[in-house]
């Protein structure tokens, strides 16, 4: 099974796509394309293509941020098909997600309701390069800048609610996915809801320390 998790950044994706992955007992790969993640992701998880997916694997990608296609998009004579991915070019970010949602048999959409706690936790990972793990939380790291961030991730959200449309599939949010009660079902996938919520969706695994 294919799935994919389009998500908003600090929303809990990457928990949720590790969780869905030991379920469905299957790899993941996280921002394939993400340009701040050059150079660190594994070769296999590089040389994701857009019409020869694994059969069994679960994506996660972050819209609205910078996204790096060019290792094999400009490549000369590419052992991929890289027809649908020169979206950075001539058309656009949203028209590339729908085109790549199609290759999936599931589709997550992530978001949160709290911007300003997306903004702060983001600000926090950047300060102690911390994007996967627990940090302190810090008010005066919070940055001057925050209205311009605010405005990214509105965009985010509205980039979100599109595709959202386009697929037809409604947005979870944060808040209800990481709210302390185990869902009997997540997502109508064929996996254990117990040991999803116990291993990784249980708030005890908050990255954020106060």
């Amino acid at each position: 099974m294919r799935v994919l998790i389009l998500a908003t950044g600090r929303t809990g994706s990457t928990q949720l796509m590790k969780g869905i992955a030991d379920g469905l007992d299957c790899n993941y790969i996280a921002e394939p394309w993400n340009i701040d993640l050059k150079g660190e992701l594994d070769q296999k998880h590089q040389k994701i293509d857009f019409h020869n997916l694994p059969e069994d694997v679960v994506v996660k990608v972050i819209v609205n941020t910078r996204q790096f296609l060019g290792f094999y998009l400009y490549w000369t004579n590419s052992p991929y098909n890289t027809e649908g991915l020169d979206w950075l070019d001539c058309s656009s970010e949203a028209v590339f997600w729908y085109r790549f949602a199609q290759r999936f048999d599931k589709v997550i959409m992530l978001d949160r309701y709290d911007t300003h706690a997306k903004i702060v936790s983001a600000s926090m990972a950047q300060v102690y390069n911390l994007w996967d793990d627990k940090y302190v939380y810090d008010e005066k790291l919070i940055p001057e800048n925050i209205h311009e961030l605010r405005i990214k991730e509105e965009v985010s959200s509205e980039l979100l609610k599109i595709l959202s449309w386009k697929l037809k599939v409604d947005i979870t949010y944060y808040e209800e996915l990481y709210d302390n009660n185990q869902k009997e079902n997540y997502f109508n996938l064929p996996l254990d809801s117990k040991r999803l919520f116990d291993k990784y969706l249980n708030t005890k695994y908050r990255y954020q320390i106060r």
